[in-house]
């Protein structure tokens, strides 16, 4: 095998494999498997649950397929200067890397050790999902995620249409619940978990202007690019039923507060400061005032303006989980729904797709 490729172009598909191949022993799993044929260079990762599949641009000069240590590699290329960098590989599987005045070896494997990735007919799809929503949505479910490994099947993020132009993501660790609707065409009658190592993953790609599908089979997750170079990321389907969070968030409300984001958070973030358990929240006519008291320390309290005209109203929550939706969320406003009697969820939303119900702590 002899190719040439560019140094930034390898260095990021490298980086995507490398990924995939941390903290990996077996060499078939801690290898990426290049794979150069009918002027198509592919890079090719799996640690046996996820896989990465990626078409590269280069040069083949002369086709063959070779498996490479993917960290090793990774840094190696990452440091070579830019422009054209040479592999070619001989009959006992060694690899020389020429860039520049850069000269180097790296012993391969033979690609029949490499294992395959069987991916049946889809049973679901969603089609030309624009790649940078889905990263933001993601994003602001993925801090829900449980990381409680006894309870596997809510360490994930849940994938379900609700209907045939729209899908909807939701985490939940027990404690609270964030959901966001996405716009995009399905097949319907979706609803699968997708795992913390496939979020983290599809948040962390760098692509420009790109859309991707989703495909669903009765093993794995394929997410795909839809435009070239083409990039496949499969992780094998979870096991188990998503827990019906819909019950946690309620149908009807003591009252609602319309309250401003940044200057909330702002004074969350002081008040919690201190340590405290918990803060509490008092709403009365035209205010909130966020308070919060820790033993030995001392106590911290914040008035601030909002849009409130019910009766007084108090709640206390875990401060890491009431910041979440006022720092993940960008607009200027949201809507705090309160809970019947302080004992139901609280609902945070932005007054569009984006909602957010968490449990309110024992008033002290």
């Amino acid at each position: 095998m002899k190719i040439h490729i560019q140094q930034h172009e390898l260095s990021a598909a490298l980086e995507r494999a490398r990924r995939i191949c941390a903290g990996q022993t077996l060499p078939v799993t801690s290898n990426v498997l290049f794979v150069a044929e009918r002027d198509t260079l592919t890079l090719l990762s799996n640690n046996l649950q996820e896989s990465v599949t990626e078409s590269v641009p280069g040069t083949i000069e002369l086709p063959g397929h070779v498996g490479l240590p993917a960290r090793k590699l990774a840094a190696i290329v990452a440091t070579l200067p830019a422009g054209m960098v040479t592999i070619e590989v001989d009959a006992k599987h060694t690899a020389s890397i020429t860039a520049g005045a850069s000269r180097i070896k790296l012993m391969g494997l033979d690609a029949s050790e490499f294992p395959i990735v069987h991916c049946a007919a889809a049973e679901m799809t969603v089609s030309s999902v624009d790649l940078d929503a889905l990263q933001a949505v993601l994003r602001r479910c993925a801090p829900a995620m449980s990381d409680d490994e006894t309870r596997w099947v809510i360490c994930s993020t849940l994938l379900e249409s609700v209907g045939p132009e729209m899908i909807r993501l939701t985490a939940s660790d027990g404690r609270r619940v964030v959901r966001e609707t996405l716009n995009a065409s399905n097949s319907g009658n979706i609803r699968t978990p997708i795992n913390r190592q496939a979020v983290d993953w599809l948040c962390s790609l760098k692509r420009k202007a790109t859309t991707v599908d989703i495909e669903i089979d009765e093993v794995n997750v394929t997410v795909a690019t839809v435009e070239q170079p083409a990039l496949a990321f499969t992780t094998r389907r979870m096991e188990g039923a998503y827990p019906q969070v819909d019950k946690v968030i309620p149908a009807t409300f003591e009252g609602s507060a319309l309250v401003p984001r940044a200057e909330f958070l702002a004074a969350l973030n002081r008040v919690a400061m201190l340590g405290a358990d918990s803060v509490r929240l008092t709403f009365e006519r035209g205010e909130v005032t966020l308070s919060a008291r820790a033993a030995d320390v001392g106590e911290a309290s914040e008035k601030l303006g909002c849009q409130y005209d019910g009766d007084k109203y108090e709640i206390a929550f875990n401060s890491d989980y009431l910041r979440m939706p006022f720092d993940t969320l960008k607009c200027q406003e949201l809507f705090v729904d309160l809970g019947q009697g302080g004992t139901e969820a609280t609902v945070v939303r932005d007054g569009g797709a984006y909602v957010y119900a968490v449990m309110p702590m024992r008033l002290s």
